[in-house]
């Protein structure tokens, strides 16, 4: 069979049809040569695999206060912010190592703690104690915590806060810390949840890792590709090679 040149080659027929990052619908060849060029060139995208598309998630992270003298939420290990029962109160902080994956931002922050009002040497039992929980240096919330302080009295009180432009001061990638900032407390252990999404730092539409570049608005999938060097389409091909056309 003698084929006249150029040959259209039909999407389908491609090494790695299912490339839903190069949207284009065929593919054209100039020589024989060209052509087994371009497959032996889609099939190495091929194995080198796109990377998978990030999407929202959450993650949580369980911390302890230890070092009490009566059962607090149904454990004996918990800490106050004063008196001598104070245990491991670590200046109402503990740290810990960050889950979000790498290329996402946070966009939310809930936390639940555990714990019970202190009112050791208080003529009170109902003291009005008000205590801001923080994330990284950030205030999550502020609230008023009432009750019973005896032992044994469980209480969960909880925080959120919103933060659509990302967490301010949360260290990506190394430690962070969440503060307890109260005057009479006892504490058990606060479980916070973690809300992120794709982080799209240029503001073109399109994150990590679909935008290859997402430091420049200009460079994302389906943008017009320039003979500059640089692959603006985020199709793995540089310049896409002249001896190929697109439709």
């Amino acid at each position: 069979m003698i084929l006249a040149w150029p040959v259209s080659i039909p999407r389908e027929f491609w090494p790695c049809p299912d490339l839903s990052s190069i949207e284009v619908r065929s593919m054209s060849c100039f020589s024989p040569a060209l052509c087994r060029s371009a497959a032996l060139l889609f099939a190495l995208v091929c194995s080198i695999a796109l990377p998978a598309v990030s999407s929202a998630g959450t993650s949580s992270v369980t911390l302890n206060w230890t070092g009490g003298h009566c059962d607090v939420c149904g454990q004996m290990d918990y800490a106050c912010s004063s008196g001598d029962y104070s245990g491991d109160w670590g200046l109402g902080q503990r740290s810990f190592v960050d889950p979000v994956p790498a290329g996402n931002q946070v966009t939310h922050v809930s936390a639940t703690l555990y714990g019970v009002l202190q009112c050791i040497d208080s003529l009170n039992p109902f003291l009005i104690n008000t205590t801001t929980l923080l994330l990284s240096g950030t205030a999550i919330e502020t609230i008023g915590i009432t009750g019973n302080c005896a032992c044994g009295n469980c209480q969960s009180h909880n925080f959120s806060a919103a933060s659509p432009a990302g967490w301010v001061g949360y260290s990506y990638g190394g430690s962070n810390t969440v503060s307890i900032v109260a005057g009479d407390l006892c504490v058990d252990r606060i479980e916070v949840e973690i809300t992120w999404e794709p982080t799209d730092n240029d503001g073109d539409g399109y994150e990590f890792p679909l935008d290859c570049d997402d430091t420049d608005a200009t460079i994302h999938p389906g943008a017009q590709e320039a003979c500059d060097g640089i692959d603006n389409d985020c199709n793995s091909l540089i310049d896409d090679d002249p001896v190929y056309s697109w439709d």
